[in-house]
């Protein structure tokens, strides 16, 4: 009787022990929200347009004691809450979305990425042959009165200032 109960026990042990071990599934993960939206499944307050045509101007400026730049002026024109600009030849990345609020603030949620050159090193071989980068990136929030402009961000001799102004509608033809 014995040998059977221990037979038994070395055939259901490893079942057992793998039952134990086996991936459970994971309950699901709600989608992340960008900052400012309200969280409700399936319905959003907040429209994905807004009632007026805004511009959104960035202006990356650089100070350097040898030479000063001029600045770089990314301007956009939008209706949407949500905005991108890719710029492949200034490798600056530009995004972000705009709530407005009843005080008459407009709460602008930015993503701001660049892209600078690493000069090659004096004991770098020489087959290593191309530019080579490094990316820096910002992501934040602020609140904006429209017309007012704010640094966002002084990186070293780098500036970044945001703004916005409210457009007037175009009027038809």
């Amino acid at each position: 009787m014995k040998l059977i109960l221990l037979s038994l026990l070395l055939l259901l042990l490893p079942g057992l022990l793998l039952a134990q071990n086996a991936p459970r599934p994971l309950a699901p993960v709600p989608p992340m929200q960008p900052p400012g939206m309200p969280v409700s499944p399936g319905y959003s307050a907040v429209p994905t347009t807004l009632p007026d045509n805004y511009q959104i101007t960035l202006i990356l400026t650089e100070k350097d004691k040898e030479k000063d730049g001029d600045p770089l002026e990314i301007s956009l024109v939008v209706a949407s809450r949500t905005f991108t600009a890719v710029l492949a030849d200034s490798g600056v990345n530009f995004g972000g979305d705009l709530t407005l609020e009843e005080s008459g603030s407009i709460l602008v949620n930015y993503n701001l990425g660049w892209e600078t050159p690493v000069p090659p090193k004096s004991n770098q071989p020489p087959q290593i042959v191309g530019s080579q980068y490094m990316s820096s990136r910002t992501t934040g929030s602020v609140r904006l009165k429209v017309g007012e402009e704010l640094q966002i961000i002084r990186a070293g001799t780098r500036t970044a200032t945001l703004s916005i102004q409210k457009l007037p509608l175009a009027k038809a033809k």
